[in-house]
């Protein structure tokens, strides 16, 4: 439906978004997950129509968006500050881009109801905005954005305003009202417990290139190279030689595919447990609270430290010898020159 064709986008001598292409499916989630600065942003506004191309084509349905203003697009775009107004009820600013489009009043308030009750806020039309939570505002922007029956919805750090507590709650009721408003969606964020949640396939950007595009899963068992291992939490990272189909690390060696020759190895989480007269040794550093675990840190000799979570009840204090063991299957092993 969409396509997104070696577009680039520049600021004067700075490439914001460098060559890059997308697709996107009906009824698809496609999230676009980088760090700050890295382009994720300004490429979704420039499918909005807000940002000039410097290079490439944005299309729909084969058709091309350059001579179509934003308001033309029927792209539906949900900031992270929501930008409701503050004076006016909810059902006022749900019917917002029905005003704008001279749509008669009943239909308005038809559509109004139609589309709180998708987003959960059924009677919710004369409620003031300043007296709802953080997770109602973001349903109010949610079914603002779906009330002019968008093609695509665009929605950029839509939880990025919220504690972490909430973002955790509202993460998966969004994906639900995604699942439920069936409209194709490019969703950015930053998070990519976020991105995973939401998203069917997620486009990982870096200095203004999509450098790698997967199902979640996909992703998260095989990132494409290091930089993006450790963006989504992998690591340690260590440089290696991998020998006769296997590497050895800091932590013993491991059976690899790599060829023989330098490689970089990288400890995907959880790559340690807890074991009796495990092969790799070390003293517990540090300690620290994670809900219902206890992650340590250990100092092995030699090596890199390592984090290991356990049960509250297993945790040993700082200062204690500890033996771990290894999940060769934790192991991820990259040329190096990637």
């Amino acid at each position: 439906m969409l396509s997104i064709r070696d577009v680039s986008v520049r600021y004067g001598t700075t490439t914001a978004v460098d060559h890059v292409d997308l697709h996107l499916a009906a009824s698809e989630t496609l999230a676009i997950l980088g760090p700050s600065g890295s382009g994720k942003s300004t490429l979704l506004r420039a499918v909005a129509g807000l940002e000039p191309l410097a290079h490439g084509s944005i299309s729909w349905r084969g058709n091309d968006l350059a001579g179509t203003p934003p308001h033309e697009r029927r792209f539906g775009l949900m900031f992270q500050d929501y930008a409701l107004f503050p004076h006016h009820d909810v059902g006022r600013n749900v019917e917002f881009g029905l005003r704008m489009a001279d749509v008669p009043a009943a239909r308005r308030r038809a559509r109004v109801r139609e589309v709180l009750d998708v987003v959960g806020l059924a009677g919710f039309e004369r409620r003031p905005v300043a007296q709802l939570s953080g997770g109602e505002q973001q349903r109010v922007a949610l079914a603002r954005a779906l009330a002019p029956d968008p093609r695509l919805l665009m929605l950029d750090e839509p939880l990025g305003a919220l504690d972490r507590a909430l973002r955790e709650h509202l993460v998966d009721e969004l994906r639900e009202l995604l699942d439920v408003a069936d409209v194709p969606a490019i969703y950015v964020t930053h998070d990519h417990d976020e991105a995973f949640t939401v998203a069917d396939r997620v486009a990982v950007m870096h200095a203004g290139r999509v450098v790698q595009v997967d199902a979640p899963a996909a992703l998260w068992r095989r990132p494409i190279d290091p930089r993006v291992a450790q963006f989504l939490g992998f690591g340690p990272t260590v440089d290696a030689i991998a020998r006769d189909g296997a590497v050895r690390t800091p932590w013993g060696v491991v059976p690899c595919g790599a060829p023989t020759g330098p490689v970089i190895v990288v400890l995907r989480p959880g790559a340690f447990a807890v074991r009796d007269g495990g092969p790799v040794t070390g003293v517990v550093r540090s300690h620290r609270f994670a809900g219902e675990r206890v992650v340590l840190t250990v100092d092995a000799a030699g090596a890199p430290a390592v984090d290991v979570a356990v049960a509250p009840t297993a945790a040993p204090p700082d200062g204690t010898p500890i033996a771990l063991a290894l999940d060769p299957d934790a192991v991820l092993v990259y040329p190096r020159d990637s």
